[in-house]
């Protein structure tokens, strides 16, 4: 069962999606199908909050969205017949927006999460040939395997604030499946995620707010990040979104500065994609590339 505040934290996004278009033109970010939701199932945005707290915060996470969607579809053009995985889904609706923009959709997609939310959104979305939801613990249980995923099938994972991805060990834990899936795959295998730095996670824990929302800071960059999964991989994009023109200011002065005097993100969005498992630390076995396949 939901809880009033599980609920909240359910339909808040989908709300500031299906209202971005509204409230925050300037990212450009569409999402009909949340737009579809909201009306039909009649949520009313005062009784959620949405303008509360920083308004910043909001328009930052469809940045995030949106940067997102630009790389999975960018990696569904290339492999038209792949899957999609999101961890911790909530009420995504990505699958949706992913599918307006391509032409006709080959592409399967599964969307994880806790047992209760999956209930929820059970009872939102329709099930379709491509599109499946999966109940499983992602820290427990093998999400992949449940996925339906085969080795020769492309895959990309997705993890947009996870709960719980906050510290590395928690994400071995969780790529666990993904990792061991690695050395047995004969087809690509991509991970979309963002991270904060040290330095931006000290600043927020001493204002108290999650501008960025929750997402992994147990590294400093993409390399550091194969480097402790030992992995072999290559970084095919990583981009400091806080450093973008449409974040607030002062955020977008720090991440330069930040970027200026340590060559690295601020608050990093990163694609990568994973090739096998590293049995050696020479970081010179794994190679690392800026800009699009």
């Amino acid at each position: 069962m939901v809880t009033p505040n599980q609920t909240e934290e359910l339909f808040l996004p989908l709300l500031v999606r299906a209202h971005a278009l509204r409230n925050w033109p300037q990212t450009g970010f569409v999402d009909r199908a949340a737009e579809y939701l909201v009306r039909k199932l009649d949520l009313d945005q005062r009784d959620w909050h949405l303008g509360r707290g920083f308004s910043a915060q909001h328009r930052l996470a469809l940045e995030r969205c949106k940067w997102i969607d630009d790389e999975v579809l960018d990696f569904l053009e290339a492999y038209p017949n792949a899957i999609g995985v999101e961890l911790g889904a909530g009420l995504s609706t990505r699958f949706q927006r992913l599918s307006a923009r391509t032409d006709w959709p080959r592409f399967a997609w599964v969307d994880v999460d806790s047992p209760d939310v999956i209930d929820c959104a059970d009872l939102i979305f329709p099930r379709t040939d491509n599109y499946r939801l999966v109940a499983c613990d992602v820290v427990r249980d093998d999400w992949l395997q449940k996925s339906g995923w085969q080795p020769e099938r492309p895959l990309i994972v997705i993890i947009e604030t996870l709960p719980g991805a906050a510290c590395l060990d928690n994400m071995k834990t969780i790529l666990a499946p993904l990792i061991n899936a690695i050395e047995n795959k004969s087809a690509p295998i991509h991970l979309v995620l963002d991270y904060t730095s040290p330095v931006l996670q000290q600043i927020r824990n001493r204002l108290c707010c999650m501008l960025y929302g929750q997402s992994c800071c147990s590294f400093v960059d993409a390399r550091d990040l194969i480097r402790k999964l030992a992995l072999q991989g290559s970084v095919l994009k990583e981009q400091d979104l806080a450093a973008e023109h449409q974040g607030p200011l002062m955020h977008r002065f720090l991440a330069k500065l930040y970027q200026r005097i340590t060559q690295k993100c601020f608050w990093g969005a990163v694609h990568l994609r994973l090739d096998a498992v590293r049995l050696s630390n020479n970081p010179s076995e794994w190679s690392c590339r800026s800009g699009r396949r």
